[in-house]
């Protein structure tokens, strides 16, 4: 895969090394932001530490190029899902947690291999209540600062 190296003082998100950015063939210089919901053992996980994906803040708003996919970003932060008639959900991070589990994204079963689009919410959830949690999740609002002009109503 054909990879672009940016040199520039201002971080927009991506693969992150002093002031580089490295940027797969497929994106773009876009910023889209979306929020990755990973929860269990009872609590909402930071996954992005380490991963080269800008996290902004406790609203689990991520901040990725454009034409980045959900796989890219699932691959960046080390998480996997899985669901099998034997183990049911399981979700993939430093260790394997199966149960009772849901895995969304903006209301439906999660297309991985999608492109991040503005806006979106994935909620990858596993343990008790996990389909009420996950609905909480998607009922979650992107905060206003990271909304687009046309959706956030503001006049360009």
């Amino acid at each position: 895969m054909k990879k672009i190296l940016l040199i520039g003082g201002i971080i927009l998100a991506g693969l992150l090394v002093a002031d580089q950015i490295t940027l797969e063939e497929n994106q773009t210089d876009e910023v889209v932001h979306a929020q990755l919901f990973v929860h269990y053992n009872g609590s909402l996980q930071d996954v992005t530490e380490g991963s080269g994906i800008a996290a902004r803040g406790s609203e689990n708003v991520l901040q990725v190029r454009g034409g980045t996919t959900w796989n890219q970003v699932l691959e960046r932060t080390g998480v996997g899902f899985s669901r099998t008639n034997s183990t049911g959900h399981c979700l993939n991070l430093n260790s394997t947690y199966c149960g009772n589990g849901a895995f969304i994204l903006n209301g439906d079963s999660p297309e991985i291999d999608k492109k991040v689009r503005q806006g979106d919410r994935l909620a990858l959830v596993i343990g008790e209540n996990s389909e009420e949690i996950a609905d909480g999740y998607m009922k979650q609002l992107m905060p206003r600062r990271f909304k687009d002009v046309a959706e956030s109503g503001r006049r360009a």
